[in-house]
């Protein structure tokens, strides 16, 4: 007993192609987004811009310190998220040349 592969091989026979079975490209309509509707830059305001406080000299040490602590927070992450992209880039350019080998 042959198999249908070995059948249609030693006949001669092609596979029937099914039109319906053929991949064709997928045709779409461009999206159309709206604009944004407050062209003004949104901002978060600050705790002091919220409120009209008058802090005492301790407190607006205590401010200005937390500030200054947020800050250097934020810019470490900012590295951060800088050098693991760097990182990511050199391993998409080695991973680019595997694929070409």
């Amino acid at each position: 007993m042959r198999l249908l592969g070995q059948l249609r091989k030693d006949e001669g026979v092609k596979i029937p192609d099914n039109p319906d079975s053929r991949y064709r490209p997928i045709v779409r309509a461009p999206r159309v987004f709206n604009g944004p509707k407050n062209t003004e830059k949104q901002r978060k305001k600050s705790y002091m811009q919220k409120r009209a406080v008058i802090l005492e000299s301790h407190w607006r040490k205590v401010y200005s310190l937390m500030s200054a602590i947020n800050t250097i927070k934020k810019h470490k992450e900012k590295t951060v998220r800088t050098k693991a992209a760097e990182r990511y880039k050199k391993l998409q350019e080695v991973a680019a040349k595997q694929e070409r080998k």
